[in-house]
Order: C-alpha cells, then structure tokens, then sequence
C-alpha cells in the first residue's frame, strides 16, 4: 500500500509528474471552457465568433448554442482530469472514459438540435440529447464518487509512538 511520503512526494507507483500535470492540465481547461462559457452567454464579448462558426444562425440563437457546447463539454473535460489524476480501477477507468464519451455525444447531439430542434421547434430532441448527457454524467460522478470512497493512503508514521515521562 502507499505510503503518505511517497503520495506527496510523487513516487508513488503510478503516480508521475506527467499524470499529475495533464490531470491539472484538463481540470483547468474545463474550468476556462466554463467562464468562457458564461462570458458568451451573458456578454457580447465572444458573440462575433459564436455567430461567424453558426453561418447562417440568428446571433442570439449562436451565442446560445455556443455557450451550451463549451458548457457542456466543461464538466467531462474536469472529470476526466480528475481521473488522470486519481488511481482507479481500470474497470472505474473504462467506465469513466465511455461516461465521458457519452457526454461527449451529447454536446455534438446539442449542436446538431439546437434551435430547429430543441423546445418549440418540430422534432423535438430536447429529451434525448439531455437523456444522453445525463447517461454519461451520471455514471461518470458515480465512478469518481466509487474511486474517491475506495482511495486509501496509509497513515504509518513508520513505527509505534512512544510516551516518555519525565518524572
């Protein structure tokens, strides 16, 4: 089992700097794609480049399903930091990596439906593509929440403490 010294210090087995940087690495680009994500929807500040890759789309509609995209392409980006990061299972690994690529499904699904398809326009995909997102998020937390609970370091200071009295 690890040992405290050789989790902090990054010698654990499995543990390398590279693992450790690439999960920081990801963990902060779903964070950025979320501010970027509220910055689009409630400022005019990205609104120029959500209309110009939408074509032809009304801007308030562009800004929308932009906004929707980097959202949701944010949490599995973070979560999937977290599980470079955090030693699991491979199964809880596997299981993290389709959960992430269902979510993944979803955010091309929001594109593809958004607005023609979504809400009040006609064939309605609303349901689905929140199911499908929901179908890889919910497992995906779930496996982090599974690889959390079972993380076990060991507290050995290296050997028994002993009391001395003095008098």
């Amino acid at each position: 089992m690890t040992s405290l010294t050789e989790a902090y210090d990054g010698t654990a087995p499995g543990v390398t700097s590279r693992r450790l940087y690439a999960g920081t690495a990801l963990v902060l680009l779903g964070a950025v794609l979320a501010v970027v994500a509220v910055l689009v929807a409630t400022t005019d500040l990205f609104g120029g480049y959500a209309v110009a890759l939408s074509g032809e789309m009304a801007a308030q509609f562009a800004t929308v399903r932009a906004a929707g995209v980097l959202a949701g392409l944010s949490v599995p980006t973070a979560l999937v930091g977290v599980f470079v990061v955090l030693p699991a299972s491979r199964r809880v690994q596997a299981t993290a990596a389709i959960s992430a690529s269902l979510c993944l499904l979803g955010v091309a699904l929001f594109w593809h439906a958004y607005p023609q398809h979504w809400r009040y326009g006609g064939d309605q995909l609303t349901l689905e593509v929140s199911a499908i997102y929901l179908l890889g998020l919910l497992p995906a937390i779930w496996c982090l929440f599974s690889a959390v609970a079972t993380f076990k370091l060991r507290n050995d200071p290296g050997g028994t403490l002993q009391m001395l009295s003095l008098i």
